[in-house]
């Protein structure tokens, strides 16, 4: 079952029960930016325990079960903190960022590659290509042969431009194609790839503080250009420096702060790929982080969310990375419907017709006596004239629904009547040929002939009688 449909019968939005701690950062950084390649994440840039920018650049292997190895260590070209980063093609790439030595704001419009060794170390850096503007916090993301750079904090306001680099050789980057621009500009926004479709969620505009979430498609063209901008559903409050991922086809948008404040918030939303991709389902809580937590990076490994640094609630850099395993707990199997055997003079619609009983058992074959769900009764489709009329839909009591007024109103051969509840598994009789003088039968065999036998001693109270009528005799 896909994830968009487990969404629309409201089965799974849920995660773990709480967030895991994995191998810390060498040092507390907030304001970093995180990538990966297969089997390795790399976090670089950002700010310590001042407000200086760092060039730091850490690495480390990403096991199975949401564990991360060792870090190394390797450095951007220049310090900067709200670098954006991406690894593709055996590079790591760093977009503008921002690169004053204290608490000022001086976007870089640099846009630079090193080679990812063996070791996972970096080759020399080259700068090569240079962005339309000068930005910090930019929106970035790799798909199909282009590295994409989507709006980000300006020198004096957030920009709404949009585009794209195509790949060329040796880590070079063709010139930039530009693409719409954003209905904003936004920057410092949550953001995530799925399947083609980039996610710009919350941010910091002219306006302050944002809710709205964008989304277009990337690749639409052999150069790399992006769609048209969708307005999807907003947050249900605004936010900036939220960190963004998809997982388990749920996007989230983790932590962040509003008004200055940070946040222990978690928001998820299923993602629907049944015919509407890139559009997610309507906002609810996810499990809450240990403690608040912005200007994070979030990556996704498996079916595991990680969170890497950030600053707390007293805006303080932290080395911590934590993991959420996000496939949630397996739903368990739905309950079935089993009916009690037909018993003479069932269906007649005289008073003294026995009635027609269906239990809601368990998987593991018990009845549920705690169910109370509604339970429709049908005639399956056949050619003949006999239709079935009363109270076809009746609510179950204990486990146990009761039909006292289902009628057939004609006699007719191997008919068959279904029982179906919503989220169960529905039940049908073999086929029996009615008439109005008595007859009887065996409504099912196998595992579910005990529960017919319980049913049936329940409205006849002769479990020798029963016996009888299951045997034929």
């Amino acid at each position: 079952m896909s994830p968009g449909l487990f969404a629309a019968l409201g089965l799974v939005l849920a995660d773990a029960a709480a967030w895991s701690t994995s191998t810390p950062l060498l040092a507390k950084t907030a304001n970093l930016c995180v990538t990966v390649t297969p089997g390795n994440v790399f976090v670089a840039g950002g700010k310590g325990a001042s407000s200086a920018p760092t060039a730091a650049v850490s690495f480390a292997p990403l096991g199975l079960h949401g564990a991360i190895g060792a870090w190394g260590t390797a450095a951007l070209p220049v310090p900067a903190r709200g670098v954006g980063c991406e690894a593709a093609r055996g590079f790591l790439y760093a977009v503008g960022g921002d690169t004053a030595a204290g608490a000022g704001h001086a976007p870089s419009a640099a846009l630079a590659h090193a080679r990812i060794n063996v070791d996972d170390t970096l080759g020399v850096w080259s700068t090569q290509s240079l962005l339309p503007a000068a930005v910090s916090a930019p929106c970035t993301a790799v798909f199909n042969g282009a590295l994409y750079v989507v709006g980000g904090l300006g020198q004096t306001q957030p920009v709404a431009s949009a585009g794209a680099f195509p790949f060329a050789a040796g880590g070079q980057l063709s010139a930039y194609v530009p693409g719409p621009d954003l209905p904003r500009g936004v920057g410092a926004a949550g953001c995530a790839l799925d399947q083609g479709v980039l996610y710009v969620l919350g941010g910091t505009s002219t306006a302050g503080d944002e809710a709205q979430v964008y989304a277009a498609d990337l690749g639409v063209s052999a150069t790399g250009s992006l769609g048209p901008w969708r307005t999807l559903s907003p947050l249900p409050a605004a936010r900036t420096f939220g960190s963004a991922a998809v997982a388990s086809g749920k996007l989230y948008l983790v932590g962040g702060e509003s008004g200055g404040v940070a946040l222990d918030e978690v928001l998820v939303a299923a993602i629907d790929t049944l015919g509407m991709p890139g559009m997610p389902g309507q906002w609810s809580a996810g499990t809450k982080l240990p403690s608040a937590r912005s200007r994070a990076a979030a990556f996704t490994s498996g079916s595991f969310l990680f969170l890497v640094g950030g600053a707390d609630a007293s805006s303080a850099a932290v080395e911590t990375v934590l993991s959420l395993e996000t496939t949630g707990p397996t739903p368990p199997p739905p309950d079935k419907l089993v009916f009690g055997l037909l018993q003479p003079g069932s269906l007649t619609g005289l008073a003294s017709a026995p009635p027609i009983v269906i239990a809601v058992v368990l998987p593991s074959g018990a009845a549920d006596a705690a169910a109370t769900v509604p339970v429709t009764l049908s005639l399956q489709a056949h050619p003949g004239p006999a239709q079935l009329s009363g109270a076809l839909t009746v609510l179950a009591q204990g486990g146990i629904a009761t039909f006292t007024d289902a009628r057939l109103s004609a006699d007719e051969a191997k008919l068959t009547l279904v029982a179906t509840s919503p989220g169960l598994v529905s039940a049908a009789t073999p086929p029996f040929d009615f008439t109005s003088a008595p007859s009887h039968g065996c409504a099912s065999g196998g595992a579910d002939a005990a529960v017919s036998l319980f049913l049936c001693a329940l409205v006849r109270r002769k479990k020798k009688e029963c016996l009888g009528e299951c045997s034929g005799r």
